[in-house]
Protein backbone atom coordinates (compact mmCIF):
# COMPACT_ATOMS: atom_id res chain seq x y z
CA UNK A 1 0.00 0.00 0.00
CA UNK A 2 1.17 3.54 -1.00
CA UNK A 3 0.82 6.48 1.97
CA UNK A 4 1.44 10.24 1.73
CA UNK A 5 1.98 11.87 4.87
CA UNK A 6 1.05 15.32 4.46
CA UNK A 7 2.65 16.80 7.45
CA UNK A 8 0.97 20.36 8.69
CA UNK A 9 4.49 21.81 10.01
CA UNK A 10 7.63 21.10 9.38
CA UNK A 11 8.81 20.33 13.08
CA UNK A 12 9.22 16.88 14.55
CA UNK A 13 6.85 16.84 17.56
CA UNK A 14 3.66 14.84 18.25
CA UNK A 15 1.47 14.57 15.37
CA UNK A 16 4.54 14.01 13.43
CA UNK A 17 5.50 10.72 15.33
CA UNK A 18 1.95 9.87 15.45
CA UNK A 19 2.14 9.78 11.97
CA UNK A 20 4.75 8.02 11.28
CA UNK A 21 3.89 5.50 13.83
CA UNK A 22 0.39 4.81 11.51
CA UNK A 23 2.11 4.86 8.43
CA UNK A 24 4.90 2.06 9.19
CA UNK A 25 1.49 -0.33 10.23
CA UNK A 26 0.10 0.06 7.10
CA UNK A 27 2.79 0.42 4.44
CA UNK A 28 6.65 -0.15 3.70
CA UNK A 29 9.35 2.24 4.08
CA UNK A 30 9.71 2.31 0.21
CA UNK A 31 6.33 3.43 -0.19
CA UNK A 32 5.95 5.99 1.69
CA UNK A 33 6.20 9.82 1.15
CA UNK A 34 6.23 12.81 2.88
CA UNK A 35 5.41 16.50 2.17
CA UNK A 36 6.19 18.99 4.88
CA UNK A 37 4.23 22.01 5.17
CA UNK A 38 5.09 25.26 4.68
CA UNK A 39 8.43 23.64 3.56
CA UNK A 40 7.14 21.85 0.55
CA UNK A 41 4.90 24.42 -0.36
CA UNK A 42 4.56 28.38 0.75
CA UNK A 43 2.33 29.98 -1.62
CA UNK A 44 -0.95 31.32 0.37
CA UNK A 45 -4.01 31.64 -1.94
CA UNK A 46 -5.10 35.09 -3.65
CA UNK A 47 -8.51 34.41 -4.37
CA UNK A 48 -8.18 34.72 -8.36
CA UNK A 49 -10.79 32.02 -9.08
CA UNK A 50 -8.73 30.72 -11.88
CA UNK A 51 -8.84 27.59 -11.01
CA UNK A 52 -12.59 27.11 -10.31
CA UNK A 53 -13.36 29.03 -13.74
CA UNK A 54 -10.26 28.32 -16.32
CA UNK A 55 -8.78 25.55 -14.98
CA UNK A 56 -6.30 24.31 -12.15
CA UNK A 57 -3.38 24.84 -14.75
CA UNK A 58 -4.10 28.75 -14.72
CA UNK A 59 -3.14 28.91 -11.24
CA UNK A 60 -0.70 31.20 -10.33
CA UNK A 61 0.99 28.81 -7.86
CA UNK A 62 0.15 25.45 -10.81
CA UNK A 63 3.83 24.52 -10.59
CA UNK A 64 4.25 24.18 -6.81
CA UNK A 65 0.51 22.69 -6.47
CA UNK A 66 1.43 19.85 -9.20
CA UNK A 67 4.25 18.81 -7.17
CA UNK A 68 2.63 18.51 -4.05
CA UNK A 69 -0.35 16.78 -5.71
CA UNK A 70 1.91 14.32 -7.48
CA UNK A 71 2.74 12.75 -3.94
CA UNK A 72 -0.99 12.45 -3.00
CA UNK A 73 -2.23 11.17 -6.38
CA UNK A 74 0.09 7.93 -6.18
CA UNK A 75 -1.42 7.32 -2.73
CA UNK A 76 -3.35 4.55 -1.63
CA UNK A 77 -4.06 6.38 2.30
CA UNK A 78 -3.31 9.55 2.73
CA UNK A 79 -2.06 10.59 6.61
CA UNK A 80 -2.78 14.25 7.26
CA UNK A 81 -0.78 15.51 10.40
CA UNK A 82 -1.40 18.79 12.38
CA UNK A 83 -0.68 20.55 15.75
CA UNK A 84 -3.07 22.16 16.96
CA UNK A 85 -2.53 26.33 16.38
CA UNK A 86 -5.45 28.99 17.67
CA UNK A 87 -7.71 26.07 18.12
CA UNK A 88 -7.51 24.89 14.40
CA UNK A 89 -5.51 23.20 11.76
CA UNK A 90 -1.86 24.78 11.27
CA UNK A 91 -1.62 27.89 8.59
CA UNK A 92 0.03 25.67 6.63
CA UNK A 93 -2.34 23.03 6.50
CA UNK A 94 -4.88 25.75 5.23
CA UNK A 95 -2.96 27.08 2.75
CA UNK A 96 -2.48 23.62 0.75
CA UNK A 97 -6.19 22.91 1.25
CA UNK A 98 -7.62 26.34 0.09
CA UNK A 99 -5.41 25.53 -3.00
CA UNK A 100 -7.17 22.16 -3.86
CA UNK A 101 -10.65 23.18 -2.98
CA UNK A 102 -10.97 23.12 -6.87
CA UNK A 103 -11.27 19.93 -6.23
CA UNK A 104 -14.34 19.53 -4.46
CA UNK A 105 -17.30 17.84 -5.35
CA UNK A 106 -19.15 20.37 -6.51
CA UNK A 107 -16.33 21.57 -9.32
CA UNK A 108 -13.69 18.42 -10.18
CA UNK A 109 -13.11 15.62 -8.14
CA UNK A 110 -10.49 13.51 -8.38
CA UNK A 111 -11.50 9.98 -9.58
CA UNK A 112 -9.06 8.87 -7.41
CA UNK A 113 -10.19 10.00 -4.17
CA UNK A 114 -13.63 7.98 -4.59
CA UNK A 115 -10.83 4.87 -4.51
CA UNK A 116 -8.94 6.13 -1.39
CA UNK A 117 -8.89 6.49 2.60
CA UNK A 118 -7.34 9.08 4.63
CA UNK A 119 -6.70 9.99 8.01
CA UNK A 120 -6.47 13.03 10.00
CA UNK A 121 -4.02 13.23 13.17
CA UNK A 122 -4.41 16.36 15.33
CA UNK A 123 -2.38 16.84 18.56
CA UNK A 124 -2.37 19.49 21.17
CA UNK A 125 -1.06 20.31 24.24
CA UNK A 126 -3.98 20.97 25.89
CA UNK A 127 -7.59 21.65 23.09
CA UNK A 128 -8.36 22.23 20.22
CA UNK A 129 -7.85 18.66 18.32
CA UNK A 130 -11.11 18.20 17.36
CA UNK A 131 -11.46 21.42 15.51
CA UNK A 132 -8.17 20.57 13.54
CA UNK A 133 -9.96 17.28 12.73
CA UNK A 134 -12.56 19.14 11.56
CA UNK A 135 -10.78 21.45 8.89
CA UNK A 136 -9.11 18.92 7.21
CA UNK A 137 -11.92 16.07 6.93
CA UNK A 138 -14.39 18.76 5.82
CA UNK A 139 -12.36 19.19 2.70
CA UNK A 140 -11.58 15.31 2.56
CA UNK A 141 -15.50 15.24 2.60
CA UNK A 142 -15.83 17.44 -0.49
CA UNK A 143 -12.97 15.61 -2.28
CA UNK A 144 -15.00 12.66 -2.45
CA UNK A 145 -12.37 10.66 -0.20
CA UNK A 146 -13.95 6.78 0.23
CA UNK A 147 -13.38 6.66 3.96
CA UNK A 148 -12.20 8.98 6.52
CA UNK A 149 -11.13 8.70 10.42
CA UNK A 150 -9.78 11.16 12.76
CA UNK A 151 -7.29 10.55 15.97
CA UNK A 152 -6.78 12.99 18.54
CA UNK A 153 -4.51 13.31 21.28
CA UNK A 154 -4.14 16.22 24.13
CA UNK A 155 -0.60 15.38 24.44
CA UNK A 156 0.00 18.16 27.93
CA UNK A 157 3.33 19.00 26.17
CA UNK A 158 4.85 21.03 23.42
CA UNK A 159 7.67 18.12 22.38
CA UNK A 160 7.13 14.41 21.57
CA UNK A 161 10.41 13.87 24.56
CA UNK A 162 8.11 15.09 27.43
CA UNK A 163 4.72 13.22 26.11
CA UNK A 164 4.12 10.41 29.10
CA UNK A 165 4.80 7.21 28.22
CA UNK A 166 1.26 5.90 29.05
CA UNK A 167 -0.50 8.08 26.42
CA UNK A 168 2.46 6.78 23.89
CA UNK A 169 1.67 3.69 24.77
CA UNK A 170 -2.34 4.01 24.35
CA UNK A 171 -1.63 6.02 21.31
CA UNK A 172 0.70 2.39 19.78
CA UNK A 173 -2.46 0.26 20.88
CA UNK A 174 -5.15 2.93 19.33
CA UNK A 175 -3.07 3.41 15.77
CA UNK A 176 -2.79 -0.25 15.66
CA UNK A 177 -6.78 -1.18 15.54
CA UNK A 178 -6.93 2.02 13.22
CA UNK A 179 -4.11 0.42 10.61
CA UNK A 180 -6.13 -2.71 11.07
CA UNK A 181 -9.63 -1.57 9.91
CA UNK A 182 -7.42 0.24 6.98
CA UNK A 183 -5.93 -2.72 5.74
CA UNK A 184 -9.02 -4.77 6.12
CA UNK A 185 -10.67 -1.95 3.53
CA UNK A 186 -8.29 -1.31 1.26
CA UNK A 187 -8.58 -4.06 -1.27
CA UNK A 188 -11.80 -1.54 -2.59
CA UNK A 189 -12.82 1.32 -0.36
CA UNK A 190 -16.19 2.18 -1.26
CA UNK A 191 -17.29 5.94 -0.56
CA UNK A 192 -19.88 6.49 2.65
CA UNK A 193 -23.51 7.00 1.84
CA UNK A 194 -23.32 10.61 2.46
CA UNK A 195 -20.28 10.94 0.31
CA UNK A 196 -22.51 9.37 -2.16
CA UNK A 197 -25.40 11.34 -1.65
CA UNK A 198 -23.44 14.63 -1.92
CA UNK A 199 -21.80 13.38 -5.20
CA UNK A 200 -25.57 12.67 -6.76
CA UNK A 201 -26.70 16.14 -5.30
CA UNK A 202 -23.69 17.64 -7.21
CA UNK A 203 -24.53 16.09 -10.29
CA UNK A 204 -27.35 17.60 -10.85
CA UNK A 205 -26.39 21.23 -9.29
CA UNK A 206 -23.50 21.02 -11.90
CA UNK A 207 -25.59 21.58 -15.45
CA UNK A 208 -26.97 24.46 -14.20
CA UNK A 209 -24.34 26.51 -12.51
CA UNK A 210 -22.90 27.39 -16.07
CA UNK A 211 -19.33 26.77 -15.31
CA UNK A 212 -18.39 25.03 -18.64
CA UNK A 213 -15.01 24.14 -16.79
CA UNK A 214 -16.78 21.63 -14.36
CA UNK A 215 -19.71 20.84 -16.98
CA UNK A 216 -17.10 20.07 -19.38
CA UNK A 217 -14.84 17.55 -16.64
CA UNK A 218 -18.20 15.64 -15.48
CA UNK A 219 -19.02 15.13 -19.24
CA UNK A 220 -16.24 13.48 -20.26
CA UNK A 221 -15.93 11.47 -17.22
CA UNK A 222 -19.47 10.07 -17.73
CA UNK A 223 -20.97 11.40 -14.84
CA UNK A 224 -23.64 13.20 -16.04
CA UNK A 225 -24.93 9.38 -17.37
CA UNK A 226 -24.71 6.46 -15.43
CA UNK A 227 -20.46 6.22 -14.78
CA UNK A 228 -19.50 6.59 -11.46
CA UNK A 229 -15.93 7.21 -9.96
CA UNK A 230 -16.01 4.80 -7.13
CA UNK A 231 -15.87 0.56 -8.09
CA UNK A 232 -18.59 -1.08 -8.19
CA UNK A 233 -18.47 -4.57 -6.61
CA UNK A 234 -21.15 -7.23 -7.42
CA UNK A 235 -23.56 -8.61 -4.38
CA UNK A 236 -22.12 -11.90 -4.31
CA UNK A 237 -18.79 -10.55 -3.79
CA UNK A 238 -19.55 -8.09 -0.95
CA UNK A 239 -20.67 -11.15 1.10
CA UNK A 240 -18.27 -13.14 0.14
CA UNK A 241 -15.99 -10.10 1.58
CA UNK A 242 -18.36 -9.80 5.03
CA UNK A 243 -18.23 -13.14 5.75
CA UNK A 244 -14.32 -13.86 5.14
CA UNK A 245 -14.02 -10.51 7.32
CA UNK A 246 -16.52 -11.84 10.12
CA UNK A 247 -15.22 -15.24 10.25
CA UNK A 248 -11.57 -13.87 10.74
CA UNK A 249 -12.23 -11.69 13.12
CA UNK A 250 -14.27 -14.65 15.19
CA UNK A 251 -10.73 -16.57 14.76
CA UNK A 252 -8.65 -13.78 16.22
CA UNK A 253 -11.21 -13.81 19.12
CA UNK A 254 -10.74 -17.36 19.64
CA UNK A 255 -7.21 -17.38 19.59
CA UNK A 256 -7.16 -14.65 22.03
CA UNK A 257 -9.87 -16.75 23.94
CA UNK A 258 -7.44 -19.67 23.75
CA UNK A 259 -4.06 -17.88 24.42
CA UNK A 260 -5.71 -15.99 28.03
CA UNK A 261 -7.30 -19.40 28.92
CA UNK A 262 -3.30 -20.94 28.47
CA UNK A 263 -1.82 -18.39 30.93
CA UNK A 264 -4.27 -18.68 33.60
CA UNK A 265 -3.85 -22.34 33.52
CA UNK A 266 -0.17 -21.65 33.54
CA UNK A 267 -0.14 -19.09 36.51
CA UNK A 268 -2.75 -21.40 38.39
CA UNK A 269 0.26 -24.82 37.99
CA UNK A 270 2.62 -22.39 39.14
Amino acid sequence: MRVTLIHGQSHRESSYHLGQILAKKIAQAEDIEEIFLPADFKEFCCGCANCFIKGEETCPHYQQVKQVLDKIDRAQTLIFTTPVYAMRTSGGMKTLLDHLSYQFMVHRPSELSFKRQAVVIATGAGGGMRSACKDISTSLFHWGTARTYTYKMASASTTWQNVKEDKKKRAEMDLSGMAKTIIDRSFAPVPRVPVKLWFHLCRLVIPKMGNDCDMNYWRDKGWLDKKRPWPVIALGDRIKSGWESVTFKFSELTKKKVASQEAVSKNLQK
